[in-house]
């Protein structure tokens, strides 16, 4: 066979892999890599073929190149294939023989795109074993693309290098290889995700700023990935740069909704645009609401914790300002978190990103989030998405929990928390605890937890007066019977068709379950009455809630490392209780 022969043979061959691989989706269940162990037949015969060849062309440098670059994709081809066929040793052997393959001839035209490639290949091979060795190849490949473009050197596509009446395109092939390079980040950033979520981020910002470069991106999918990218920066309290990720993600949205409102046809595909435009905007609502609910929170964490709060207040809400060196990012890093050739001037305006210090600061961050719940909630209602629905109604009333924090007047703050109560009381109404118990669970203790507060507001503020007043008195009893029948539908959800309770609490739940009762006994003895028999009985109900945590952390003493502080002091109030109550019936005490 002739070379000219054998070069139409190869190509031939090289078409029927490509269109195997293509058509591999549609095998059967039954045997779903047919496709793919016929395309690996082919590349087997085609390296024996170019073995020929290159054997009698060794003197032929423009030849040789171009076969070593052939051989380095047919091993490459049968490496990726083993991969996804799930032989990882058989596609590990082809990758090093890749290797061998081009060494000492991957800065050439013919062979850098294997060698490019490869190391991407290696990296996502080694990274469902090692981690860290498959995070290596990625870097590889990243310095690969920089080398190259340092020297200029614009590669030819291995999948080109079988046609022979191929035309070098500069442009198209430069173009793949900028791809490629976004692609590297891409993957890189997802090496990072689990280990160091803030380089992840960093390397997902340049992914997505080069997509927004090359205008290649699907406007959605785009700005729910910077959307997301957001709460990586929030976790840091880097606000500033959680913000422009929203505001770019908004920004995208409106670009999105111009394109569509342009568009000719206004049937299904017209409204199907609109209807995923509404869905995805509902998410990004839901992650501004987040921004909100976060700087708000940070900020009271810091209003409690932090001294010198007017030396930080302007800075520490911007992760280029930090020492984030044990994250291996640098301020020079964090300061390249801003998209570049994109006006978000309007949306970035709408809200601040510092640390709050008063009820005014909290306020204008607050109506900004509430704005957003409205927008959630247009699309995500209680009928068409219950689960979406009750999570953003959560979110609004903790936006009313912290934001009472803010209000110095302690009515105001009781007013609040009353807001925040009313929401959850319609949302328990409304929802169902066969199908929602999860929810329901979560409500029942934050409406124990919030009556709670606003009832310590409540005797902090008739601690100073000589006698309350009926009204007074009822205002109390009532806070307390909705604290202890909430904190008490919290435990008894977890009994079982029988009514009984577990002997271990699991998931997760077992100190907050604790704390229920821990609440209820707190709350009991705080009812205002001057009636003995309804004092003792109080009293008495205090002491079982209190018996019950004590009885549960014996059963698991691990428990009680959870809430030591509760635990010993459960303990002595038991005893205290005791005390008292014999003193109301006139009668001796149990012994201590």
């Amino acid at each position: 066979m002739s070379l000219k022969e054998t070069l139409v043979d190869l190509e031939e061959q090289f078409d029927k892999v490509k269109k195997l691989i293509d058509n591999s989706n549609s095998d059967p269940e039954t045997a779903p890599y047919t496709s793919k162990y016929a395309a690996r037949e082919h590349l087997q015969s085609m390296n024996t073929l170019l073995d020929k060849v290159k054997s009698q062309n060794e003197a032929n440098d423009i030849l040789h190149n171009k076969i070593i670059g052939m051989l380095g994709a047919i091993q490459l081809q049968l490496g990726t294939i083993a991969l996804e066929t799930e032989e990882l040793s058989l596609s590990d052997k082809h990758y090093d023989e890749c290797l061998e393959i081009i060494n000492g001839h991957t800065l050439t035209v013919e062979v850098a795109s294997v060698c490019l490639n490869l190391y991407m290949q290696l990296g996502i091979l080694w990274g469902r074993r090692h981690y860290a060795k498959g995070l290596v190849y990625l870097s590889q490949a990243e310095d690969f693309c920089k080398q190259l473009k340092e020297i200029n050197m614009i590669p030819i596509d291995y999948s080109d290098y079988f046609k022979n009446d191929f035309t070098f395109n500069e442009e198209e092939a430069k173009e793949k290889l900028e791809k490629a390079y976004t692609l590297i980040l891409f993957y890189i950033a997802q090496a990072y995700a689990s280990s160091n979520p803030l380089k992840s981020a960093v390397y997902c910002h340049q992914t997505l700023q080069r997509q927004f470069d090359s205008k290649d991106y699907e406007h959605i999918d785009w700005a729910l990935n910077t959307a997301t990218l957001s709460q990586f920066f929030m976790v840091r309290n880097g606000f500033k740069q959680a913000k422009h990720h929203l505001s770019a993600a908004l920004f995208m949205f409106d670009e999105y909704k111009k394109m569509v409102d342009a568009s000719v046809d206004e049937g299904e595909e017209y409204e199907a645009k609109l209807e995923t435009y509404r869905h995805r905007l509902g998410d990004v609502s839901r992650c501004w609401i987040k921004y909100a609910l976060n700087l708000l929170t940070n900020s009271k964490e810091r209003l409690i914790n932090t001294e010198n709060i007017e030396l930080t207040a302007c800075t520490c809400t911007d992760l280029a300002e930090m020492d984030l060196s044990e994250f291996e990012v640098t301020k020079e890093d964090m300061s390249k978190m801003i998209f570049q050739n994109m006006d978000v001037s309007e949306y970035d305006s709408r809200v601040g990103h510092h640390f709050l210090l008063t009820m005014d600061d909290a306020k204008k961050v607050f109506h900004f989030a509430q704005s957003f719940v409205n927008s959630a909630i247009e699309y995500h209602t209680l009928n068409t998405h219950a689960s979406d629905y009750v999570e953003i109604m959560q979110d609004y009333s903790r936006l009313y929990d912290v934001l009472a924090f803010y209000a110095e007047d302690p009515d105001v703050r009781c007013k609040i928390y009353k807001r925040s109560a009313d929401i959850l009381e319609d949302l328990q109404s409304a929802i169902n605890p066969q199908y929602y118990m999860r929810y329901c669970r979560q409500n029942w203790y934050h409406l124990g937890s919030t009556y709670s507060d606003m009832l310590d507001i409540k005797l902090e503020k008739l601690s100073g007066t000589s006698r309350p007043t009926q009204h007074e008195m009822t205002k109390v009893n009532t806070l307390v019977e909705k604290t202890v029948a909430n904190f008490t539908k919290f435990i008894d959800s977890f009994r079982n068709a029988s009514g009984d309770l577990p002997s271990k609490i699991s998931d997760g739940g077992e100190k907050v379950f604790l704390l229920a009762y821990f609440h209820i006994a707190a709350k009991q003895t705080k009812y205002a009455t001057s009636d003995r028999v309804v004092l003792a009985d109080r009293i008495q109900k205090s002491i079982d809630a209190y018996k019950a945590l004590l009885a549960y952390c014996k059963a698991n003493p691990d428990a009680g490392e959870l809430i030591p502080a509760e635990l010993q002091l459960a303990d002595m109030m038991v005893k205290l209780l005791q005390l008292k109550i014999a003193r109301i019936n006139n009668v001796a005490p149990p012994p201590i």
